[in-house]
């Protein structure tokens, strides 16, 4: 008889039968006790290391499955904003693993354990992992993720340019190759008080001329039931904007009544205007209705209070790309289910000749009133004025609403330069990573584009490096190809927080007109 083999009842048997002394008998008891703690300890945390394996193996599918790509083990240690994911993706993640497992995780949870490999643990102490079936989380994640990547439909759009006070209006000048800009006109500001040749004279600016809206001052205060006086004391920016939003939804079929009361987001590209600057100038008195009337964060809340809008309501101000990425924060509130419909634009308009100055100062804006994108001529940018909203809606519903749809966007991303040779320097890595990343998640095969319609500024450094980009991520493609490209700021000028949308709204009456526009 091995004691190594001894069970408990062996050791009180042998005690009854007096073959073992009791004391003998209590060391051996401790001793099978500690082996026993000892085993059930090892199989715990053998128990525990493979449900953190099954619960990171599930985790993995789900970010892959919302992110549309393919993780590699390395990328499992990865930080979640290594992975590309943003806000909103991260909501769409925690709605997914929340689905999967079974569990009420919040999105904050994921700022405490920020890659796949942290917060496997702390899923699988919340989990009941024998709640895992196969069919119902590939339901869950399937049903999130395919509403994240389907087309969305754009079924209304407006906008006013220099020379155009419509979208139909805005093509026939493309259409015709005409240019609009031209001197500043006498009605914003003094251009021989505040024009000097000279770069280095302060407080002047070597550019005089730009592109402008007509009839900024003109306002229909009382089909928008605004008072007077609250209209007067409002940022044409956003009189212009609502007007365009309103004028969107109509061009979409959406009376205020068929959209009210319903999760319709509203997304506003729009820096710092300079109209106080105007009403500081005219000394009027301090008043509720100018706060209201020149803050950001109104301009895209006054379009919802009017029209009753419940979705989000964000201004971005993301400098010249505030219009393009108000689109895309659209997007990605109807793919998240955030809104089932949503507005989204931006609008630039100067009434002061300061940002002439402070451009003029950072040598951006061009000494002979040109746009010359993609061409030797090029000697920087000059100013133009824009306003234009498009209203979006997931394709399959607009189709099911037979709603007009003026085009399809396929797929939308965003990311930042990172430490370049200057602050407003743009990256060449930067761009053509996420323009390739863009083309995987979204399955795009970069050989069936067949025109881009760029940023294009005019300027020696920054368009030379966009078609650098272009060129990488076109030619992932294995093969040479063509594709034209375009600028509208070659007539209308850089719109800055609109310049995005006014080229959405170009490419959109391409496709109305089946026509490339003159360059």
């Amino acid at each position: 008889m091995a004691g190594n083999h001894l069970s408990a009842q062996d050791v009180l048997n042998l005690v009854k039968s007096k073959k073992l002394d009791p004391q003998q008998a209590a060391l051996q008891l401790k001793a099978l006790a500690r082996q026993t703690l000892k085993e059930v300890d090892g199989q715990d945390k053998e128990s525990a290391n493979d449900k953190r394996e099954q619960v990171k193996y599930h985790l993995k599918a789900c970010f892959e499955k919302v992110l549309q790509r393919k993780l590699t083990e390395e990328e499992l240690d990865k930080s979640f904003a290594e992975l590309g994911v943003d806000s909103m993706i991260l909501v769409q993640l925690v709605e997914v693993i929340n689905q999967v497992f079974s569990v009420n995780l919040k999105p904050n949870r994921l700022f405490d354990y920020p890659s796949i490999e942290t917060l496997a643990p702390y899923v699988a102490n919340q989990a009941d992992l024998s709640s895992l079936q196969q069919p119902s989380r590939d339901r869950a994640i399937t049903a999130v993720a395919s509403q994240r990547a389907g087309d969305i439909a754009v079924i209304g759009m407006s906008g006013r340019f220099p020379g155009a006070d419509s979208v139909h209006e805005f093509w026939d000048m493309l259409a015709s190759g005409t240019g609009m800009i031209g001197e500043v006109p006498s009605v914003r500001w003094n251009t021989e008080e505040y024009f000097d040749a000279d770069h280095s004279v302060e407080n002047k600016s070597y550019s005089r001329w730009g592109a402008f809206l007509d009839r900024i001052d003109q306002f229909d205060e009382r089909f928008f039931n605004i008072s007077g006086k609250e209209a007067k004391l409002t940022d044409p920016q956003q009189r212009l904007f609502l007007e365009q939003a309103w004028e969107a939804m109509e061009d979409a079929g959406y009376a205020s009544h068929r959209i009210g009361n319903r999760r319709c987001g509203v997304f506003a590209g729009v820096g710092n205007g300079d109209y106080q600057g105007q009403m500081h100038q005219a000394d009027i008195s301090h008043a509720a209705q100018a706060f209201m009337g020149n803050e950001n964060a109104i301009l895209a809340s006054r379009v919802a209070y009017l029209l009753d809008l419940k979705g989000p309501c964000l201004a971005v101000d993301t400098a010249c790309s505030s219009s393009l990425v108000a689109v895309h924060l659209a997007c990605q509130s109807i793919w998240s289910g955030e809104s089932d419909y949503a507005l989204a634009g931006g609008v630039f308009i100067r009434t002061l000749p300061d940002f002439y100055i402070y451009a003029s100062k950072a040598n951006m804006l061009s000494p002979t009133g040109g746009s010359y994108a993609f061409d030797a001529r090029a000697d920087g940018f000059t100013p133009g004025e824009a306003v234009g909203v498009i209203m979006l809606k997931p394709l399959e519903q607009a189709i099911a609403d037979r709603d007009n749809i003026h085009g399809v966007i396929k797929g939308s991303a965003t990311n930042q330069d990172g430490r370049t040779n200057g602050i407003t320097a743009p990256s060449v890595k930067s761009q053509a990573e996420l323009q390739k990343g863009l083309y995987r998640q979204f399955d795009i095969f970069p050989g069936s584009i067949n025109y881009i319609e760029t940023h294009g500024t005019g300027t020696k450094l920054g368009d030379p490096i966009e078609i650098d980009a272009l060129n990488q991520s076109y030619g992932m493609q294995g093969q040479p190809g063509i594709c034209p490209i375009g600028s509208v700021k070659t007539n209308i000028g850089h719109t800055v927080t609109a310049a995005g949308i006014a080229g959405v709204l170009k490419v959109l009456m391409a496709l109305k007109h089946k026509a490339l526009p003159l360059p």
